[in-house]
């Protein structure tokens, strides 16, 4: 058997990714919006005498944008626009008689984000109910898509192997047809995953993995392009996790064959999450996980809420077979030079099932193999606590347990 790593699936190449997300219908509220930051300010006047260059003080940008508002019921709003653009820059200031012009001035801040979707009992945000919060941490870098300028790379490279979340919020109108991160919409409740012959939404140049949850060999490349976690979103917020390659972040959205030119923007915050989680907050509980049994179930205390997103992060190993062997979130029976992990056998896909027992081929996968042993699995909420259990062929030289941290998205 093989598994694709696609919708409620996890794994990691370069810039690969995981995603899945369920929305959830309710009662009608107000819509959000967001806007657009100030102009900004003019730049400082030359000064000095005839014949003396004068200085000239930068202007600086005047206000920001705000994000969107949310809804106040179960079905929020139907989410803000997309960020406010940056104010222009400041004019250089006049020259003095004989004085050179002042610099020009600075930009203006960003304007808000899109308004992200509400939980189920209201609150912040718009879009489809259940869905995510608007984003709360601090990216390291926030790229900007548009319907005329629909390439963006990063200013940053990515570290080599290093682990990152990407959240993309926001759609391109394309005269009636929205385009956002995954799907294209006409009704703005149902998405199509392509038109025609066209994969749309955001292309991050990577592949779909296959893993076959048995053996050491590395997964393969798919035929099609890595996708973004989950189904269509009224609330156009999506997540993906990538591994760094050392280059920057090329991002590219393919639009349906002659598309209009339409309007509006995407925006595509990086987190980094390896080593060190950055930017996405406080685990919101730890769960520790036992290796000692197949029947073995480990439950979080609190129960997820429907549709909404989160991240779990699995970044210890435990005693798993003979005097040095070990395993961690997806793999066993590696020592300490990590060269012959094994993703399974004998029946058992090795690792940390998650809301599945102890099976040939988990649907829910944490990745490619990693020296690390520091893995992410982004996760669409029940309405229910998340299940944890270890999958092993032999329990009897087995000890000890496994964290596994539980994160709200941005």
């Amino acid at each position: 058997m093989t598994v694709l790593i696609r919708p409620i699936q996890a794994a990691t190449l370069s810039l690969a990714a995981i995603f899945l997300s369920i929305a959830v219908g309710g009662c009608s509220s107000s819509s959000s919006t967001a806007q657009n930051d100030g102009g900004a300010s003019s730049g400082g006047n030359g000064g000095g005498p005839s014949g003396t260059a004068g200085t000239g003080t930068a202007g600086t940008g005047t206000g920001t944008g705000t994000a969107g508002t949310g809804g106040d019921t179960a079905s929020a709003g139907t989410g803000g626009s997309s960020a406010g653009t940056s104010g222009l820059a400041g004019s250089g200031g006049g020259p003095s008689t004989g004085g050179s012009s002042g610099a020009a001035g600075a930009l203006g801040a960003q304007g808000g984000g899109a308004g992200g979707a509400a939980v189920p009992s209201g609150g912040s945000g718009g879009g489809s109910a259940g869905g995510s919060p608007p984003a709360t941490g601090t990216p390291l870098e926030t790229l900007h898509v548009t319907a005329t300028a629909p390439m963006a790379a990063s200013q940053a490279s990515l570290a080599k192997g290093e682990l990152f979340l990407l959240r993309a919020a926001g759609a391109i109108d394309l005269g009636g047809t929205k385009v956002d991160a995954e799907f294209a919409s006409a009704d703005g409740t149902t998405g199509m995953d392509k038109v025609g012959a066209v994969d749309v939404g955001l292309d991050d140049g990577a592949k779909e993995l296959i893993l076959l949850g048995a053996g050491a060999a590395p997964p393969a490349a798919g035929p099609n392009r890595m996708k973004w976690f989950g189904g269509f979103r009224a609330d156009h917020v999506y997540y993906m996790w990538v591994t760094g390659a050392g280059v920057p972040l090329v991002l590219n959205l393919a639009k349906p064959d002659a598309a209009p030119a339409g309007t509006g923007s995407i925006d595509i915050a990086i987190y980094q999450l390896t080593p060190t989680p950055t930017g996405i907050g406080k685990a919101l509980e730890t769960i520790s996980v036992s290796v000692v049994s197949k029947t073995a179930r480990s439950m979080s205390a609190m129960p997820t809420k429907l549709g909404a997103v989160y991240l779990l992060r699995s970044a210890s190993q435990g005693h798993v077979g003979g005097a040095y062997l070990v395993g961690d979130a997806d793999f066993d029976d590696y020592d300490a030079s990590s060269t012959n992990a094994n993703q399974g056998e004998g029946g058992a896909d090795f690792g940390i099932g998650v809301d599945e027992g102890c099976i040939a081929l988990h649907k829910f996968k944490w990745g490619p193999y990693r020296k690390d042993h520091d893995y992410y699995m982004l996760y669409a909420g029940t309405g229910m606590p998340v299940s944890f259990s270890y999958c092993d062929t032999g329990y009897g030289d087995n000890s000890g347990n496994m964290p596994v941290d539980l994160y709200a998205v941005p």
